[in-house]
């Protein structure tokens, strides 16, 4: 498979380049507003790339995929019109497609969405598409129609054969303004490789390596689980020898290896650096002294409030009880009113006292990404989420139960939380 940047020439004379434009922060208070406009803008983008290609891309077999001559099958079709958006995928297998992103219900599809089929007795997807609104699709769809915009209605392949639909492009965009992410794609093309290229992007972020082995970067930064990993972690892998594999984490299970044959993007679902392998050796979180003041102040504030939240509403645990209504004077609270309250205490309005009505705070974020604070939002046997927990690290969270009467701590991996998971909203 061959890969390269390409210049497409949209109408109007827009050239869409593989790095994106990066936008400029913003006040917190409106990061929520922000982010959706710039979440839906990026989704036009990707469309209208996607739909310019409609009689200048073909459909071909596999092993015939090039993406500098525009010939694709579906996945790797996804993946080029993404990546010329600036939203590397880093992968062209609807197999591995489909674990990225967070789920969205089919009703709730936004332009921008990847919807999956199959025809497989497995059940494994072999199409992606991508959603453009008023339930039509484009997609690389077969030899005979190429790249093309379908209308799902009334054809019974887009209801019989659908698995399953995912949201990627708001936890990609987020992913992209981290600042170890966005030098690691830009100097992943140069002439630096394995640990020169490494040190070079902690470098022009403020964080002096020295690394003259890969095993010196055992001894860098703070040790990270494969299970906490965020955007610009250095992830280390085995190789046969003594020697590591360095890679940067890049978010939504994506990583960049800088090995010494050469640089590439790759996931984590990829087979050497699946977790079945075991070949992952430890991940290490790097942080710069030289860090702006006023940024380093912000992230200090931030971590500040996840504990504080955390560790007040652990204190108050067995005092607090179930009850519908809002009393602070008692404790009484539904679930999602009792988290109100602890962000409440920490001076972050959650807008709402209603599980439901909590789901437009903040930014989504992908199950594999939580952090300390998090707020995770469950349903109880029902399609309506009803239940709030508070993500504490380690797989862990609590939540005042509705069935139980009071808070409980549990466990990601337990049956009930992997029953009734919907989605996570991360608000600091």
């Amino acid at each position: 498979m061959k890969k390269g940047l390409i210049n497409i020439v949209l109408t109007g004379g827009l050239a869409l380049s593989l790095f994106p434009v990066y936008s400029i922060q913003v006040d917190a208070s409106t990061v929520q507003q922000v982010n959706q406009s710039e979440i839906e803008q990026k989704a036009d983008s990707v469309i209208e790339t996607a739909i310019n290609l409609i009689g200048k891309a073909t459909y071909v077999d596999l092993g015939e995929v090039d993406y500098n001559e525009l010939k694709f099958r579906c996945a790797s079709f996804i993946d080029f019109v993404f990546g010329q958006n600036g939203l590397e995928l880093h992968n062209a297998d609807e197999k591995q497609m489909i674990k990225q992103g967070v789920h969205v219900d089919r009703k709730d599809l936004k332009k921008g969405d990847l919807l999956f089929f199959t025809t497989r007795k497995d059940r494994l997807p072999n199409h992606v598409a991508m959603y453009i609104g008023n339930n039509k699709v484009v997609h690389a769809a077969n030899k005979e129609l190429g790249i093309t915009v379908t209308d799902m209605t009334n054809k019974s392949y887009y209801t019989e054969s659908y698995i399953e639909s995912r949201r990627i492009i708001p936890s990609l965009l987020e992913a992209n303004k981290n600042d170890i992410v966005k030098t690691s794609y830009e100097l992943m093309d140069g002439n630096l490789k394995n640990l020169e290229l490494i040190d070079k992007i902690y470098e022009q972020n403020g964080i002096d390596l020295n690394a003259t082995t890969s095993t010196d970067y055992l001894t860098k930064g703070e040790s990270v689980t494969r299970d906490s990993l965020q955007e610009g972690d250095l992830v280390l892998f085995k190789t046969s020898g003594t020697r590591l594999i360095p890679a940067i984490y890049t978010g939504e299970q994506r990583i960049i290896v800088a090995d010494t044959g050469k640089t590439s993007k790759r996931t984590l679902f990829d087979q050497y650096y699946a977790k079945e392998a075991c070949n992952f050796v430890t991940a290490r979180r790097l942080t710069s002294k030289a860090d702006n003041p006023d940024t380093e102040k912000d992230t200090n504030v931030q971590l500040t409030k996840s504990d504080k939240i955390v560790d007040y509403a652990l204190s108050i645990a067995n005092k607090t009880k179930f009850g519908y209504a809002y009393d602070k004077d008692t404790l009484t609270f539904t679930g999602a009113g009792f988290v109100h309250y602890l962000y409440k205490n920490e001076g972050i309005d959650l807008k709402s006292t209603l599980a439901s009505g909590q789901l437009s705070a903040g930014t989504e974020v992908n199950k594999n990404n939580l952090q300390k604070g998090d707020l995770l939002y469950f349903t109880n046997g029902g399609k309506t989420v009803v239940e709030v927990g508070i993500y504490l690290g380690n797989n862990e969270f609590i939540y005042l139960s509705s069935k139980e009467r009071t808070v409980l701590k549990d466990n990601l991996n337990s049956d009930w939380a992997k029953k009734n998971y919907n989605t996570a909203r991360r608000v600091l």
